[in-house]
């Protein structure tokens, strides 16, 4: 797995296995754009997840996609991403979402607290 630098933000993984019979699996994804789930509440310090703010309540932010904020609320997103699944000698391509949430210790990683960025 590799992240954008400085962050907790995943730019890339890759993901091996050997099925049954087996054919090695080989799964890579590469990261786009992200939408931050506080968009639709979660983490969100106002407009939490589920909560009733009465008929017709409005509300919006704006957040600078090229920031990395370390604040909690904005560690929660959705990447857009294009994945590739190889079985044997097959390749099949497609697109989905890497949804990320990425707190605390991981060595592997770096990562020795809770939301540190190495």
């Amino acid at each position: 797995m590799s992240y954008v630098p400085k962050s907790r933000r995943v730019e890339s993984m890759i993901i091996t296995a050997t099925d049954k019979d087996g054919n090695n699996i080989e799964i890579s994804i590469d990261c786009g754009m992200k939408a931050f789930m506080c968009g639709l509440g979660y983490m969100h310090p106002d407009w939490g997840h589920g909560h009733d703010k009465g008929d017709n309540a409005t509300h919006f932010d704006e957040y600078d996609l090229n920031e990395d904020p370390g604040d909690p609320p904005y560690l929660h997103v959705q990447a857009l991403s294009s994945a590739t699944l190889k079985i044997g000698d097959k390749a099949y391509e497609g697109r989905g979402v890497l949804e990320q949430l990425i707190l605390g210790a991981h060595e592997p990683s770096g990562f020795v607290d809770l939301f540190d960025k190495p």
